[in-house]
């Protein structure tokens, strides 16, 4: 997943129980999908940029079907559940157009929507998300144990940390990426 914002280096994957809570929501929500393949959720928060990514990825398909939301948010203003609640919802319904006209054009660029009074920006990819964990992995590429990921400054990862509500001695190490349930 590439940022939509050039200054997002530095980031934080979403928590291990929300990606959860969302990939089963998305499978009561698309059953009929849901028996015939499995759904990702993937995101990160950087400083002032909500990156999600939604996924479904049907059975014997090498081709994952993705919506992504990028919000810019003022962690001094916003809370991140909030952008994260709505990015998932936005995402949720690029899903659910997808599923119904699968032919459809989708925006394969960000492309900007107004969505519940916030500007948000969308696009469709079709990145699979455990082939790039396992090319990673075969790279030699492994996902770091902090809290905060990629290259920052402290003031950087502290705007993080405020924005989750963690101390800036705390250091949980979720080391969650790809995340999926089957």
């Amino acid at each position: 997943m590439e940022p939509r914002l050039k200054e997002s280096t530095k980031w934080t994957e979403l928590p291990e129980e929300l990606v959860t809570q969302v990939i089963e929501a998305l499978s009561e929500s698309f059953s009929k999908p849901a028996k015939v393949g499995k759904f990702f959720c993937e995101g990160r928060i950087y400083k002032s940029e909500i990156l999600v990514r939604l996924g479904y990825l049907a059975n014997g398909r090498l081709v994952q079907a993705n919506a992504e939301a990028s919000i810019e948010f003022d962690f001094q203003k916003e809370k991140a559940q909030d952008i994260i609640g709505l990015a998932v919802d936005a995402c949720g319904s690029l899903l659910d157009n997808y599923f119904q006209n699968p032919d459809e054009d989708f925006p394969r660029e960000w492309k900007p929507f107004d969505f519940e009074g916030k500007q948000i920006f969308l696009q469709f990819t079709t990145d699979n998300s455990e082939l790039e964990a396992e090319a990673d992995k075969l790279l030699g590429i492994e996902a770091e144990d902090g809290l905060v990921q990629g290259d920052a400054d402290s003031e950087t990862i502290e705007a993080i940390q405020k924005s989750l509500g963690v101390d800036e001695d705390e250091d949980p190490g979720n080391g969650n990426s790809g995340n999926t349930v089957h």
